[in-house]
């Protein structure tokens, strides 16, 4: 397995891609509601102002289906809001996923499925590029303290692991279920604090892109992988066991290890982007991005 860890560069290229490329105005819908969608696809979330804790076609996203932890931490539950906003995006909501205190207690993330319903399939290449932001002052502890699940991708019908990509401690991850390919040790970077190592989130929003290829069949050993953020390549890999030679679907935000903060924190994801074309980019710089911090976590949370 061959890895590459790449060195924090001060510039940052824009890459403007034309927003015609990720719009689609038809979507294979099967007779369960499961949405197959088009690529390349494009959601930025502006729906009607949700709130949801089980498995519901909200947004054009089938959400929470491998969620750990469907009716959400102590009532907190995922929301479409316009509080999740990424502001120099379109439309004017975004998704907030709720994190516990122990765990696997989170709210469900937010699946796209390929395979069931009309036109499935299984895809051996994807490019997923989204916003994220969490709440100012959150923590991952220590390195390896803590993990996050962001976006986990499942394995093919004939598969023998699922892959996900992840933040652990200071580490960005990619790693297999068996942990038979995992990138942990390589990629560091700091993602709360560009000034220096501390690991308290900035509050700010991030563009976060990455690039999974799976093996040509199984046992091949020749899947690779590229994570950006804000629009630095920080993680290269390749010779990868992925233990699955296609991708069915995929869900994020996913589970967590414990959030290490004594409070339920929020996660907020829009703008998400797909295409099985190529690199997508980030429009917008973290310059920019850095003022647009969220505000402190919201006192009226809706409870069921």
């Amino acid at each position: 397995m061959k890895i590459k860890k790449l060195i924090f560069s001060a510039s940052i290229t824009v890459a403007i891609t034309a927003a015609a490329l990720f719009f689609s105005t038809s979507h294979g819908l099967a007779a369960d509601g499961v949405i197959i969608p088009p690529l390349p696809y494009q959601n930025t979330f502006d729906c009607p102002e949700a709130t949801y804790s089980v498995p519901t076609l909200v947004c054009n996203f089938v959400p929470g289906q491998l969620a750990q932890n469907p009716t959400g931490p102590a009532g907190h539950y995922s929301q479409i809001t316009s509080d999740a906003n990424f502001p120099l995006g379109a439309g004017g909501r975004g998704f907030r996923q709720w994190i516990g205190l122990v765990k696997n207690e989170s709210s469900p993330g937010f699946d796209y499925d390929f395979y069931y319903g009309v036109g499935g399939r299984e895809e051996k290449e994807l490019w997923i590029r989204f916003y994220i932001r969490y709440q100012p002052g959150f923590t991952f502890g220590t390195d390896g303290a803590f993990g996050h699940k962001i976006v986990y991708l499942s394995k093919s019908s004939s598969g023998t692991d699922s892959v996900y990509f992840a933040f652990l401690g200071t580490q960005l991850v990619m790693t297999n279920g068996a942990a038979a390919a995992k990138s942990s040790g390589f990629g560091l970077w700091d993602f709360w604090n560009l000034s220096g190592r501390q690991t308290y989130s900035d509050g700010s929003w991030h563009c976060s892109e990455i690039h999974i290829r799976t093996e040509s069949s199984l046992g091949a050993a020749n899947g690779m992988t590229e994570w950006w953020i804000d629009n630095v390549l920080r993680v290269s890999g390749s010779g990868f066991n992925t233990g699955s030679a296609g991708i069915p679907a995929f869900t994020f935000p996913s589970n967590n290890s414990a959030s290490g903060t004594g409070d339920y924190i929020y996660l907020d994801i829009d703008d998400v982007a797909i295409s099985k074309t190529g690199r997508i980019g980030c429009q917008y710089p973290y310059a920019t991005m850095g003022t647009t911090a969220a505000p402190q976590p919201p006192t009226n949370v809706q409870v069921k």
